[in-house]
């Protein structure tokens, strides 16, 4: 394997340690909001007991903040996946560079491996309740990351059959 090899996946790492650590990160932020509004059993207007209704209200409210808090959070890694990896697929899989299928496996366990991690770090720390939200949270990195992994890898196969053909 060739140093620029190497960089790359050493490179790739570091950017998707960043998205874990950002999924990590948003989903304690999103276990925060989980429950931004308590329930009571005391509501009375004009001697009619009303608790059923004001504790109907706050866990609408509550599902309606938590809807869109993981709407937030997953533009937000959007946000983060486009500013780490664009600039990461222009520069480092250039037109000339050709990505090995070594340094293409290697980036597939890298992202298995991080992903799975992430989320043992997140429920440990959470607990079970943030499983979902950060699966949610790492459709957009996944996608993005897949997209650049099939750009190399057609790219790799373009220009063997190219060559093949020259020949």
């Amino acid at each position: 394997m060739l140093a620029k090899h190497k960089i790359r996946i050493v490179l790739f790492m570091i950017l998707h340690g960043l998205i874990c650590v950002s999924v990590i990160a948003y989903a304690k932020e999103f276990d925060a909001v989980l429950k931004p509004i308590e329930y009571t059993s005391d509501v009375y207007v004009d001697g009619a007991d009303f608790s059923g209704f004001v504790n109907l209200l706050a866990f609408g409210t509550n599902g309606l903040i938590s809807i869109i808090a993981l709407i937030a959070y997953c533009i937000g890694m959007l946000i983060i996946s486009t500013i780490l990896i664009v600039p990461f697929r222009f520069i480092a899989i250039r037109k000339e560079s050709l990505v090995s299928d070594m340094e293409l496996n290697v980036t597939k366990y890298i992202i298995v491996v991080g992903i799975v991690l992430s989320m043992i770090v997140g429920i440990i720390m959470m607990g079970i309740e943030v499983f979902f939200p950060m699966v949610f949270m790492y459709i957009v990195p996944i996608i993005m990351e897949i997209v650049l992994y099939w750009m190399a890898l057609s790219k790799r196969n373009r220009i063997e059959h190219e060559e093949g053909t020259d020949e």
